[in-house]
């Protein structure tokens, strides 16, 4: 989203900038990308895709695009797909580098959390639950009404921000482990 001075104050403008910004950006390799991330990029990426966007998508890589050639396990062939450059990722979630005030040094300012302190926090739960889309909307409202709350923030503050379902996310990962010892236990039948 470009460089900001030292102080700078983010306005609902600002943010319908970074939304337009981001659809004109969605190409169909970086939305097929971005909806197979999942977490906060596939939500951010579905509110500015259209339906004949999501329909295309779903039609399988496009190999115009930026993307890896895979090896699944076990496969003797290759397969390609698209994939986003970390600058994707940057564009998605609505960066903006601010200048600190202290000499050269910056800060990252996003609208949304990274993908990467998304992953791992404790809205991670695998799939995209009621309580994310009930503090995604909630967010959002923010933003729009030009709130502080809605302001952008540090990865610093993502992560402070995101702890609010701390006990859930320790309650999921305690099923995960227990039901996976349930599927690896030798002394069932095969």
């Amino acid at each position: 989203m470009g460089w900001r001075a030292a102080g700078w104050k983010a306005t609902p403008p600002d943010y319908s900038g970074y939304r337009l910004n981001l659809r004109d950006w969605m190409t169909t390799s970086r939305a097929r990308a971005a909806l197979m991330c999942g977490g906060i990029v596939w939500r951010l990426c579905l509110d500015v895709l259209v339906p004949e966007d999501i329909a295309e998508v779903l039609i399988g890589p496009d190999y115009t695009g930026h993307g890896q050639c895979v090896r699944f396990d076990g496969d003797t062939g290759q397969s390609w797909d698209n994939e986003l450059t970390p600058d994707d990722m940057f564009v998605i979630s609505g960066v903006y580098k601010m200048f600190t005030g202290n000499g050269e040094q910056t800060a990252d300012l996003s609208w949304w959390p990274k993908q990467s302190t998304w992953l791992g926090s404790s809205m991670d739960t695998g799939y995209w639950a009621p309580e994310c889309e009930e503090w995604y909307q909630k967010r959002r409202a923010l933003i729009r009404s030009g709130d502080p709350r809605g302001d952008p923030k540090t990865a610093e503050n993502w992560r402070q921000a995101l702890q609010m379902w701390r006990p859930r996310k320790i309650f999921v990962n305690r099923i995960q482990v227990e039901s996976a010892g349930v599927f690896n236990d030798g002394t069932r039948g095969h």
